[in-house]
């Protein structure tokens, strides 16, 4: 990834972070102001607050199914490895239908490239 679409990305992950915190402080608050309506108190009290938990709770799982659709590399470049190969080079990585699996032996050698003093059975 290039310095400037680096720097563009950092950006856009500061304002949508910021965004994502504000977004679940107003969701807590309308859950609270929800639970001391249907318990019928004027002041938040602490069985207001499971409500709140929860729902952020449910909000953050949703996320989930966000991170489903990421590719199987994404980020190693943030992680100082090196980009997976597309296509059937060396890293047994199966490209049918439009689609990366790699396989168990491919994930292997990859993680013994990473970690070489594991391979030479001296881990540390």
């Amino acid at each position: 990834m290039s310095a400037a679409k680096l720097s563009h990305a950092t950006s856009l992950l500061a304002v949508s972070s910021q965004l994502s915190i504000s977004t679940g402080v107003a969701i807590s608050a309308f859950a609270v102001e929800l639970a001391m309506q249907w318990h019928g108190h004027a002041r938040p009290t602490a069985e207001d607050f499971p409500l709140a938990f929860l729902s952020i709770a449910a909000f953050t799982a949703l996320a989930f199914f966000v991170c489903l659709r990421l590719p199987a590399n994404a980020g190693s470049e943030m992680a100082n490895r090196a980009p997976a190969v597309t296509g059937r080079a060396g890293l047994g990585i199966d490209v049918d239908a439009g689609r990366l699996e790699a396989t168990a032996e491919a994930r292997s050698a990859r993680w013994l490239q990473v970690h070489p003093r594991v391979r030479r059975g001296r881990a540390s």
